[in-house]
């Protein structure tokens, strides 16, 4: 299980660097099917959450320790989930007005992402339940979809986990392949970067 994991992973990653060679026009049209395709499915699946609305199921059950600890683990992963927004900046020499880009784009996306978090953590967690969040912490996405869809919910928001990962790596490549060519030009690595 651990081996097709890995080479699962593997396969991604040498499928989106092809695509990242064969030029930015490709790799931004996976990168737009992939940001799309996880939005509509959140988005669905937040909204059939608040739909049925049950703030009740959002309170965890007496036993669970909530505390500072919890809620730096909690600081600790909404840090990484909005990490990424730094790899616009290595994009910065191809944006059209890039200083107005940026003061623009950045600010919308990260409030445009904070509210489909929010949107989702309520949605998901009147669908599902706190304590099954909380339990089936890696797939708990998918569980509250089971409990909207049925399998197919489940399977919906796990094609969402796909594109997610998708994009993240797809964008990590292109951003990393960016720098690497300034860093080359600047010879400061190895003129094949380039």
């Amino acid at each position: 299980d651990g081996l097709l994991i890995t080479m699962a992973g593997i396969a991604a990653i040498v499928l989106l660097t092809g695509v990242n060679l064969a030029g930015a026009t490709e790799s931004t049209v996976i990168e737009l099917v992939a940001v799309w395709g996880k939005l509509i499915i959140l988005l669905g699946l937040a909204m059939l959450g608040i739909w049925h609305w049950a703030p009740e199921k959002l309170m965890l059950e007496h036993g669970h320790a909530i505390g500072w600890g919890e809620a730096l683990v909690g600081t600790g992963v909404v840090f990484m989930a909005y990490e990424g927004f730094q790899l616009l900046s290595y994009d910065y020499d191809e944006m059209k007005d890039a200083p107005r880009t940026i003061a623009v784009a950045m600010p919308l996306a990260i409030g445009v992402t904070t509210a489909v978090y929010i949107l989702v953590a309520l949605g998901a967690g009147m669908l599902a339940g706190a304590d099954d969040i909380v339990k089936q912490e890696e797939v708990a996405l998918a569980v509250a979809g089971r409990e909207a869809l049925g399998d197919f919910g489940f399977y919906a928001v796990s094609l969402a986990a796909v594109f997610s990962a998708a994009s993240a790596i797809n964008a990590t490549v292109f951003a990393t392949a960016r720098l690497a060519e300034h860093a080359a030009r600047d010879e400061e690595l190895p003129g094949i970067f380039a």
